[in-house]
């Protein structure tokens, strides 16, 4: 099985076409949620935030030319799974890259958010082998939190 170098969740995965390099920008940890005072989040919302899962598997000797399949799911603090995505990939080269892309970020639940990485070989009786999570943290800040966050006023000139 391939071993997991990275996993991580970022804004966005950049591979310069020229050097094939691979550039992870925005590694996200939290999301911060406006939520009014008084009132609860809704059920179901979503952030309208871009993310995108990465992951580099490096190659085993006895790998070579092997089908894997690796699935991400991110799950809300309650349990609850919101995103599966499974990817195929063959095990030809030294590292292998894998990116999920999304968009909406689930936050009527604060707490911790997380997306758990799994890998199997396919193949008809295969299981699937849980090998990492990555935790982001929801919050929400209220009308007043926002309020109260803002800039201090600026000192008055002395004279």
């Amino acid at each position: 099985m391939p071993t997991l170098l990275m996993f991580t969740v970022c804004d966005t995965v950049v591979t310069d076409r020229e050097d094939n390099v691979v550039s992870l920008h925005s590694i996200i940890e939290n999301v911060t949620a406006p939520a009014p005072s008084g009132s609860s989040v809704p059920d179901k919302a979503r952030a309208p935030l871009r993310w995108s899962t990465f992951s580099l598997w490096l190659k085993a000797p006895e790998d070579d030319g092997r089908r894997f399949e690796q699935r991400v799911e991110l799950f809300t603090p309650d349990g609850q799974r919101v995103v599966q995505a499974d990817v195929p990939f063959q095990a030809g080269t030294r590292t292998n890259r894998v990116t999920v892309r999304g968009f909406g970020f689930p936050i009527s639940q604060a707490g911790e958010h997380i997306f758990r990485l799994s890998l199997r070989e396919v193949n008809d009786d295969s299981n699937w082998h849980q090998v990492a999570e990555y935790p982001v943290r929801v919050s929400h800040q209220t009308d007043r939190q926002q309020k109260d966050d803002g800039p201090e006023p600026a000192a008055p000139p002395e004279e």
